[in-house]
C-alpha cells in the first residue's frame, strides 16, 4: 500500500505537473537533521579557529585538492583521484 500523497498542479500554460509528498520513511529524521547541523557547526568552527591561528584549511573542489589561507589566497596541491 502506498502511503504517500499525490497532487496535480496545472500551470498557466496548461501543463499538468504531478507532485508526490515523501513518505515518513523517506523524510529525514530529526536525529539526522541534528547530526547534519552539528557537523556544519563543527566544520565552521574548525575553519574559524584555523584561520585565527594563521593556519590554512585544505578542501577538495572540482577534482582538485586546494589549501586556502587566512588571507584568501589558494594553492592547488594536486588532483583528487577517484577510488
Amino acid at each position: 500500500m502506498n502511503s504517500c500523497t499525490q497532487k496535480k498542479i496545472t500551470l498557466a500554460n496548461g501543463k499538468v505537473i504531478r507532485l508526490r509528498q515523501a513518505t515518513p520513511e523517506e523524510q529525514e529524521s530529526a536525529e539526522v537533521r541534528s547530526l547534519r547541523h552539528a557537523a556544519k557547526v563543527a566544520g565552521l568552527t574548525a575553519v574559524a579557529k584555523a584561520f585565527a591561528h594563521g593556519l590554512p584549511i585544505t578542501i577538495g573542489r572540482n577534482g582538485k585538492l586546494i589549501q586556502i589561507y587566512p588571507d584568501g589566497h589558494e594553492v592547488v596541491l594536486g588532483e583528487l583521484r577517484r577510488p
